[in-house]
């Protein structure tokens, strides 16, 4: 019905899985942060390769890199309350980071048009509402 072309629809039907993903979202952020406890040097030097594979490709996604790859530094400052209360954003933002690592890849390989990888990065790095909803936050003519 006319209900469905709005986001809220969309919303709430996904309601009942905040919860599930509330705890394996939290989960998997700390997974990630004792990933980088362990391995320390070595774990931060790999993801850090990744992202020099496209670094000069995408301005905002240089400086969004910057961002994610300075709060991954500072992470053996940070009381072990701090860290644990930075994991989640880290890992989202390193989730999206990896995602338009491949993105701007796929589209320098040819693989994929650099429309949608433009459509990617300015609905999940430069956007106002980046990474929060899926979807909802898209540039127009998308």
């Amino acid at each position: 019905g006319y209900v469905e072309t709005w986001p809220m629809a969309k919303l709430f039907r996904a309601s009942p899985l905040n919860s599930i993903w509330e705890g394996s979202g939290n989960i998997m952020a700390l997974d990630v942060l004792r990933a980088f406890q362990k391995g320390g040097a070595n774990t931060y030097a790999a993801l850090k390769a990744e992202t020099e594979k496209v670094r000069g490709m995408d301005a905002a996604v240089d400086g969004f890199w910057a961002g994610v790859l300075g709060t991954v530094e500072e992470l053996g400052k940070m009381t072990k309350e701090e860290a644990q209360w930075q994991a989640r954003r880290m890992t989202t933002e390193i989730a999206i980071g990896l995602q338009a690592v491949e993105m701007l890849r796929a589209a320098d390989d040819g693989i994929v048009d650099s429309a949608r990888t433009e459509a990617f990065i300015g609905s999940r790095i430069t956007g106002q509402w980046s990474g929060m909803i899926y979807g909802a936050n898209l540039p127009r003519k998308t």
